[in-house]
């Protein structure tokens, strides 16, 4: 009798301990996806400051703008308010990449702003 009731404490046992791996492999898992979307998030934000920082150097020096693709999309238009010094004019460059929006306002000189304000 008592080796029978040590072969079900055993059980019991193990499947409990079966039981607390699979939750830490769960929470693991869980853990590392949501690591992987706030990547992705970053990457993305971080995109789009970059493709506005590069739009307004290039409007600062009289350089083509920077190629969009399918997934990202750039705004330049005139800010308002604040007075620039002559012959240049404050511009907010718009950059979005994969959903996200970040934003820039720089002095450009006054020829260089694109006639249709979107690229």
């Amino acid at each position: 009798m008592k080796a029978h009731r040590h072969r079900a404490f055993f059980l019991i046992d193990t499947v409990m301990g079966l039981a607390i791996i699979a939750s830490v492999a769960i929470l693991l898992i869980a853990s590392v996806r949501h690591e992987q979307s706030a990547e992705l998030k970053l990457t993305a934000s971080r995109s789009a400051i970059h493709l506005a920082e590069h739009a307004l150097l290039n409007l600062q020096h009289g350089q083509p703008m920077p190629a969009v693709t399918g997934d990202t999309h750039l705004t330049i238009h005139r800010a308002t308010g604040g007075t620039a010094p002559a012959g240049y004019v404050w511009v907010t460059v718009d950059a979005t990449v994969r959903g996200h929006h970040r934003s820039l306002v720089g002095v450009v000189p006054a020829g260089e702003i694109p006639s249709k304000g979107d690229k």
